[in-house]
């Protein structure tokens, strides 16, 4: 659970203390069962939240210039649902790059928590 106390599974705090609004963005994730549970696994293990781990690897993801991600796979149902704080810039980033792709929010965060973590 982190520091900060809470986590309920429709928000994730994203740093110990509140954001400052405006400095933020919301964005919808959707991760699969098997990398929530991965992604639990490692945040127990660091002593973070998982909204840590996701912004941390969605950082990586955008400061290694990634902005091309392979073609979603269907057939994925079950997914963890979330609402996620991000900077703003990042949030646009992310929405930029699921547009010129042609997918979700999600599946671009998704992909960047398995690059980042090697999931």
């Amino acid at each position: 659970m982190g520091d900060c106390g809470y986590e309920c599974p429709t928000l994730l705090c994203i740093t110990r203390e509140f954001p400052e609004p405006g400095r933020y963005a919301k964005i919808g994730t959707g991760l699969a069962p098997e990398i929530d549970k991965k992604l639990k696994r490692i945040a127990a293990e660091r002593g973070v939240t998982q909204a840590d781990l996701l912004r941390e690897a969605v950082s990586w993801f955008l400061e290694q210039g990634m902005g091309e991600i392979p073609p979603r796979i269907r057939g994925k149902v079950a997914q963890v649902r979330r609402t996620l704080d991000l900077p703003e810039g990042h949030a646009k980033k992310i929405r930029e790059i699921a547009t010129r792709m042609q997918v979700s929010c999600s599946y671009v965060i998704e992909y960047a928590v398995q690059c980042r973590f090697r999931l």
